[in-house]
Protein backbone atom coordinates (compact mmCIF):
# COMPACT_ATOMS: atom_id res chain seq x y z
CA UNK A 1 0.00 0.00 0.00
CA UNK A 2 2.96 2.68 1.24
CA UNK A 3 4.82 1.59 -2.00
CA UNK A 4 1.53 2.47 -4.50
CA UNK A 5 1.21 5.72 -3.00
CA UNK A 6 5.18 6.66 -2.94
CA UNK A 7 4.76 5.70 -6.61
CA UNK A 8 1.58 7.61 -7.19
CA UNK A 9 3.44 10.62 -5.62
CA UNK A 10 6.92 9.97 -7.60
CA UNK A 11 4.85 9.83 -11.03
CA UNK A 12 2.72 12.73 -10.47
CA UNK A 13 5.85 14.64 -9.79
CA UNK A 14 7.64 13.60 -12.71
CA UNK A 15 4.93 14.73 -14.81
CA UNK A 16 4.54 17.97 -13.74
CA UNK A 17 8.17 18.82 -14.18
CA UNK A 18 8.18 17.13 -17.63
CA UNK A 19 4.92 19.03 -18.49
CA UNK A 20 4.83 22.23 -20.97
CA UNK A 21 6.56 25.11 -20.17
CA UNK A 22 5.44 29.04 -21.12
CA UNK A 23 6.42 29.77 -24.34
CA UNK A 24 6.51 33.41 -23.93
CA UNK A 25 9.73 32.80 -20.93
CA UNK A 26 11.83 30.81 -24.15
CA UNK A 27 11.47 33.03 -26.94
CA UNK A 28 12.82 36.36 -25.79
CA UNK A 29 16.20 34.72 -25.49
CA UNK A 30 15.79 33.14 -28.43
CA UNK A 31 15.11 36.48 -30.56
CA UNK A 32 18.18 38.03 -29.12
CA UNK A 33 20.47 35.14 -30.55
CA UNK A 34 19.29 35.31 -33.70
CA UNK A 35 19.57 39.43 -33.37
CA UNK A 36 23.35 39.01 -32.47
CA UNK A 37 23.75 36.10 -35.34
CA UNK A 38 22.23 38.43 -37.64
CA UNK A 39 24.74 41.59 -36.71
CA UNK A 40 27.93 38.48 -36.54
CA UNK A 41 26.96 37.85 -40.41
CA UNK A 42 26.56 41.52 -41.32
CA UNK A 43 29.76 42.09 -39.76
CA UNK A 44 31.52 39.77 -41.35
CA UNK A 45 30.32 40.68 -44.67
CA UNK A 46 31.24 44.11 -44.43
CA UNK A 47 34.79 43.12 -43.62
CA UNK A 48 34.40 40.97 -46.98
CA UNK A 49 32.96 43.44 -49.11
CA UNK A 50 36.06 46.12 -47.53
CA UNK A 51 38.45 43.27 -48.87
CA UNK A 52 37.56 43.15 -51.96
CA UNK A 53 37.06 46.49 -52.58
CA UNK A 54 40.89 47.41 -51.89
CA UNK A 55 42.57 44.44 -53.76
CA UNK A 56 43.98 43.17 -50.30
CA UNK A 57 43.74 39.57 -48.86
Amino acid sequence: MNFSKIFVFIMLMLAISFGPSEAGKQRKPDKKHERIGQMTRDAVEGVLLAQGATGSG
